[in-house]
Parts: structure tokens; C-alpha cells; sequence
């Protein structure tokens, strides 16, 4: 067996796996306070008149970053979502707030 077949077994099991693994559990980006959470933030963005583009500049994000999370394409981490917060200029206080409606 040639190397290059044996690195497309590999390849497709592996994707084999990462589909099962999909289906059987769900991920966090589609649970109900992540979505929450996200919703929340972008409320904070629009109610300081703040513009995706601005965020991302404000950030050293690109806007796509913040696009595709508000549209809960991709997933922030807990890092992630304070620095965001922080951007916004969000107190300790204002993310504990944040979090604990989502609960």
C-alpha cells in the first residue's frame, strides 16, 4: 500500500470519526444561553452605536470574526467573549450581569 493511499485512509476515517462525534453530541454554539449570551452582546454593541466594522477595528479583529459570531457561526471562548466585553467597555460587574441572565 502506497503512502498516499494510506494518508487518504487516514483522512477518511478520521472524518469518519469527526461526523459521528457530531451527531451524538451537540455542540454549544446551538444551546439555547449561548445563543442568549451572543444576542445579549450584540444588544450591548448596537445600543452604543457601534458598528460591526468598529468592533472589529476596536478589537484587531477582522469584522467577519464578529459577523460570524453574531450569527452564531463560530464559537467565541470564555477569552474571547471578555475581551469583547471589554472592548465594549463592559464593568466586572456588566459581564457577571450578562452571564447570570443567561442562567
Amino acid at each position: 500500500m502506497g503512502m498516499n493511499n494510506m494518508i487518504s485512509i487516514w483522512v477518511q476515517e478520521f472524518f469518519d470519526i469527526k461526523i459521528r462525534a457530531m451527531k451524538t453530541s451537540p455542540k454549544s454554539i446551538f444551546d439555547k444561553r449561548y445563543k442568549k449570551l451572543i444576542e445579549k452582546l450584540v444588544d450591548v454593541r448596537v445600543s452604543k452605536n457601534i458598528s460591526q466594522r468598529e468592533l472589529a477595528k476596536m478589537a484587531s479583529v477582522s469584522q467577519c470574526y464578529i459577523g460570524r459570531t453574531e450569527t452564531f457561526e463560530r464559537r467565541l471562548d470564555l477569552i474571547e467573549f471578555i475581551d469583547l466585553c471589554r472592548v465594549l467597555e463592559l464593568s466586572d460587574q456588566d459581564i457577571l450581569n450578562l452571564v447570570k441572565s443567561i442562567l
